[in-house]
């Protein structure tokens, strides 16, 4: 009895603490970079900022905690994904599942570190002029996650209209209806997180600071806002090329190659909207004044 119970606790033990261990070694190794000496200033200038030497160790401390935490939450992403897979006996982690569960946990590993991160000044007691979300990221940023919505939305309703044989690839997800709803309920999910995740850090009060701290301070809200809106958008695309391989996969016979360069088409999107978009210079245009409140 002691050994029927108790190897597989052992046994769940050592796979926990072996996870912890290689998670950790992951992060280590590839958050390496956010002790480099020009990271910050590198930073600043992609917003149009000078640092100081009032404002370097502001700066210098949200680099490095945004990309500790964004390694954090990819990597967290994929183990909470693997978990997923085992629970449920399916493959959402293959292929682009894999990335979608990457990209969504750096996201919220972006967002934990603007929440996280100390601030000099009285907190709270400024009062600010109006933010708009287009002050801080473009347009185009702004409406990209809606936009890579209503395109998995609409892979989903083509795939239900002119349904498939399902596929039956070993633990893959059936390209089936519900697979098809379960994707774009996700997709949703997905764009309703950002939408929110980008309001609160608008709405977040804003500390009484000296003109060149606020300006910092609203540079991080400014890649904190790009950082949510361009993973938010990859990690959609991925859910849309997931459904898209999943259809493709069951269809015997596809004209012009198009198994081949289908897929091609979001994992461009997905690196676009990731590497470029998330990361892509921009300076706050909201003025820049504080007031105390009466």
């Amino acid at each position: 009895m002691g050994n029927s119970t108790g190897w597989p606790i052992a046994e769940l033990a050592l796979v926990v603490v072996a996870t912890l261990i290689y998670a950790s070694l992951a992060v280590g190794i590839f958050s390496r970079g956010v002790h480099k000496a020009d990271l910050a200033p590198s930073w600043a200038r992609s917003h149009g900022i000078l640092l100081s030497p009032a404002t370097t160790p502001f700066a210098r401390w949200y680099c490095q905690l945004t990309g500790v935490l964004r390694v954090t939450g990819a990597i967290s992403g994929l183990v909470i994904g693997s978990v997923f897979d085992y629970a449920f006996g399916v493959d959402s982690s293959a292929g682009f599942g894999f990335w979608a569960w990457v990209i969504s946990g750096w996201l919220l590993g972006a967002a934990w570190a603007e929440r996280q991160l100390p601030r000099p000044g009285e907190t709270g007691v400024a009062s600010l002029t109006p933010r708009s979300t287009t002050d801080y990221i473009a347009r185009g940023l702004a409406v990209a996650p809606l936009v890579a919505t209503a395109l998995t939305a609409l892979v989903a309703a083509v795939a239900i209209i002119k349904p498939a044989p399902p596929s039956r690839a070993a633990l893959r997800p059936p390209s089936t209806t519900l697979t098809f709803l379960i994707g774009t309920a996700v997709a949703i999910a997905i764009c309703a997180l950002v939408v929110v995740l980008r309001r609160a850090v608008l709405d977040r009060r804003q500390p009484l600071m000296e003109p060149e701290l606020l300006a910092v301070d609203d540079a991080v809200r400014s890649s904190t806002i790009h950082h949510l809106s361009g993973a938010g958008t990859a990690a959609i695309v991925c859910v849309a090329g997931q459904l898209i391989t999943l259809q493709i996969e069951a269809v015997p016979k596809l004209p012009f190659g198009l198994r081949g360069w289908l897929p091609l088409l979001p994992l461009v999107g997905a690196l676009f909207a990731w590497r470029y978009w998330s990361f892509k210079p921009w300076r706050v245009s909201r003025s820049l004044r504080a007031v105390s409140p009466s």
